[in-house]
């Protein structure tokens, strides 16, 4: 057997795909030979297609990746800052005033704060992606004020 893709023109002008195959055999009469003529259009549309979506698979692992390293640094800035804080105290919290103390304990939570905020907006996406986020619209006036009449 031998095969053989070939691609086609209809009359209109449209292409479509040809799979030859040929069937070489012997008979009384001698050898001959037969082939078989697929259109195998619609095998090669899906065969793009499932190239597309693997492409665009990739492309989608390769922003997810650069997605976690981005997270993962923003995650490690503030976590720094937190050790530094924590790390003054401990060496340095029996001569730091009140003040100073109470300083650096705002600043741990505000770090904290931060990589809250920065986890519940990964948790957000992640909804989003995932179609679970609820939306819940409420009217807001915004109508009324926008037809309201100057004066």
């Amino acid at each position: 057997m031998h095969f053989s893709e070939l691609g086609m023109r209809r009359r209109d002008g449209a292409p479509w795909y040809a799979e030859l195959v040929l069937t070489r055999f012997e008979d009384i009469h001698g050898l001959r030979v037969v082939g078989d003529v697929y259109d195998i259009t619609a095998r090669r549309e899906v065969e793009r297609a499932l190239k597309e979506a693997v492409e665009h698979e990739r492309e989608l692992n390769t922003l997810k990746t650069r997605f976690v390293s981005m997270v993962s640094h923003e995650f490690k800035t503030p976590l720094a800052a937190i050790l530094m804080m924590v790390g003054v105290m401990e060496r340095y919290g029996e001569r730091l005033t009140l003040e100073k103390r109470a300083d650096k304990l705002r600043g741990i939570e505000a770090q904290v704060a931060h990589m809250n905020q920065l986890l519940e907006d990964v948790l957000t996406l992640a909804r989003t992606e995932a179609g679970t986020l609820p939306f819940t619209p409420e009217a807001d006036g915004t109508t009324r004020f926008c037809r309201a009449q100057p004066g």
